[in-house]
């Protein structure tokens, strides 16, 4: 029913004939459809405003709407006939006459015999390129180095659905990821009798079991030209490295622990020797093993941690001109058997500890040591020989000394030149004096069983309060917080100790040095008082004679 658009109104010349052999055929029939003219699909009256059996020639190509029996969104082509049916719906009239006849991947209308292929209408081809087919299926492919496991594929049979094709395909491209994960960029091709570049790992299960690790022949020869990285394969005696050999040269498991040649958990064998190379700078070999003499020829030796070294006293060690002679002993936290020295910058001696004389005691601080002078005096000093004057403690608030043994009395520095802002005590001080309370007292972690009297620091720091005294005030308080030192790294890492409720806590001390000058000045204060008082009692006494007489001469007269 569509033209061809072989020519100017052919489109509605065809669909005025069409309507008329309609209209012939419906006047015909009783009861039969009751055309009314040709109009514009958008000019068709409501279905409510016409009667059953009316027909129209729809003039123009529309679609359907949901008036329509068929539902909507149907396209209908030019010169169609509709007709109300009974059960209020519109109706596109059988028997249409198609006049031409196009395909959804067509341009224009064909008229006469058309063969429609599945070109035409946009089905699948049957044959060429068929970018346009897709199928949907689940896909095991992965990214790249994703792959971590082999996946079984079953075999391909004759007539299988697409989806299920392309599902065995995904599992095969993840198959070919797992190995070139595994193989890397390694040339396999000549495994068998040739060179073999890049690295074979053996740590790919699959290849290790076709290699004869623990018997077996192996033809060919394997060149590891670029790596031989070492197994995670082990037995009683330590790792497995490479495949036992009992000619002049390999590697091969030891028979047990120990530090003797005999014991060891790796044994290389060599004709000669051992070479290490250095392949980052180029600069050759830098460390060669005589494997016959044992002797070790390398640029520098650094030895740290040095446990028991008895096991080198029958060693020598001898380096060039050139070489570096530096020696570090970064220490342990035991007694070495053995002290290190040297003193001509080229040899190294090791001394018995019963024969060694101390000069001197290092000093954590770098540069600084302590040492008995030929006067007998224990003096510090700074590494260019100058001694130290009030720089060290002996000691501190968290790490005390148990006791301290003297002849005498220790001397104290009192000279005026190195004192400043001095002042005379106040009467603060006589007040704090006489709130002082004088205990006796055990120590909790003494031995001795003895009673020791003194002070509690803390009753003094009250009575500090109590006359508006502060540490400041008064040096003989101390109050610091505890610590607790750790080693961490070789380094001394000092934490503040917390209470429950994560507060600092302290630990109190005296001076009891200072309290020296405040009982003087309290004792010269009441002396000034008694002083007073006598004097006072003097002339009152002289006051009392001189009153006496008087009254005896008072008594003569009367008498």
């Amino acid at each position: 029913m569509g033209g061809t658009g072989s020519r100017e109104g052919e489109d509605s010349d065809n669909a005025k004939y069409y309507y008329q052999q309609a209209k012939d055929v419906s006047e015909g029939l009783k009861g039969g459809l009751q055309p009314h003219g040709t109009v514009a699909f958008a000019d068709l009256p409501a279905l409510a405003d016409v009667s059953t059996g009316w027909m129209f020639n729809i003039s123009d190509e529309f679609t359907t709407t949901d008036d329509f029996k068929e539902g909507a969104g149907n396209v209908i082509p030019a010169g169609a006939n509709i007709y109300k049916t009974s059960d209020e719906k519109w109706d596109v009239l059988a028997g249409t006459p198609v006049t031409g006849i196009k395909g959804v991947n067509e341009d224009s209308f064909r008229r006469g015999n058309v063969e429609l292929t599945a070109e035409n209408v946009g089905a699948v081809a049957t044959g060429g390129d068929t970018a346009e087919n897709t199928a949907t299926f689940t896909s095991s492919d992965v990214a790249d180095g994703s792959a971590s496991a082999w996946t079984t594929v079953s075999k391909l049979s004759s007539g299988e659905k697409h989806s299920s094709i392309f599902a065995k395909v995904s599992q095969m491209f993840k198959n070919v990821r797992y190995l070139y994960k595994m193989l890397g960029t390694t040339d396999i091709s000549k495994i068998g009798n040739g060179t073999c570049t890049g690295a074979i790992s053996s740590l790919n299960s699959s290849l290790a079991n076709h290699l004869p690790l623990s018997g077996g022949t192996m033809t060919g020869t394997i060149i590891g030209q670029h790596k031989l990285p070492g197994s995670t394969a082990s037995d009683s005696n330590g790792m497995v490295l490479g495949v036992q050999t009992t000619g002049n040269t390999g590697i091969f498991n030891g028979n047990g622990d120990g530090n003797g040649a005999g014991v060891a958990n790796l044994i290389i064998k060599s004709w000669y020797g051992v070479g290490f190379v250095d392949g980052c700078s180029g600069q050759g070999m830098t460390v060669g093993i005589d494997c016959r003499s044992g002797n070790i020829t390398c640029n520098s030796i650094t030895i740290r941690n040095v446990g028991s070294v008895t096991d080198l006293l029958n060693s020598k060690l001898s380096t060039s001109a050139s070489c570096n002679k530096n020696w570090n002993w970064s220490g342990k936290n035991e007694t070495p058997a053995w002290i290190w020295g040297g003193s001509d910058g080229t040899n190294m001696y090791v001394y018995n500890p019963t024969y060694i004389l101390v000069q001197g005691i290092r000093n954590r601080v770098t540069n600084r040591a302590m040492t008995i002078t030929n006067d007998n005096h224990v003096r510090t000093y700074e590494s260019n020989g100058v001694g130290m004057n009030g720089a060290i403690s002996l000691g501190s608030a968290n790490y005390r000394f148990s006791q301290l043994y003297v002849t005498s009395s220790s001397i104290s520095t009192s000279d005026k030149n190195y004192k400043d802002d001095i002042k005379s005590l106040t009467d603060k001080h006589l007040q704090f004096f006489m709130k002082l309370q004088p205990v006796s007292f055990l120590f909790k972690d003494g031995t001795s069983g003895r009673t020791h009297i003194g002070f509690i620091a803390q009753d003094v720091e009250q009575a500090m309060s109590e006359c508006g005294l502060t540490d400041l005030d008064f040096a003989g308080f101390c109050k610091d917080q505890k610590i607790d030192s750790k080693l961490v790294d070789g380094e001394e890492v000092n934490e503040p100790i917390l209470d429950e409720n994560g507060n600092p806590e302290y630990i109190y001390s005296l001076r009891y040095e200072e309290f020296i000058a405040l009982n003087t000045y309290v004792i010269q204060e009441l002396w000034k008082r008694v002083d007073a008082v006598e004097k006072e009692n003097i002339e009152t006494k002289n006051q009392i004679k001189s009153m006496q007489q008087d009254i005896a001469e008072l008594k003569k007269i009367r008498a």
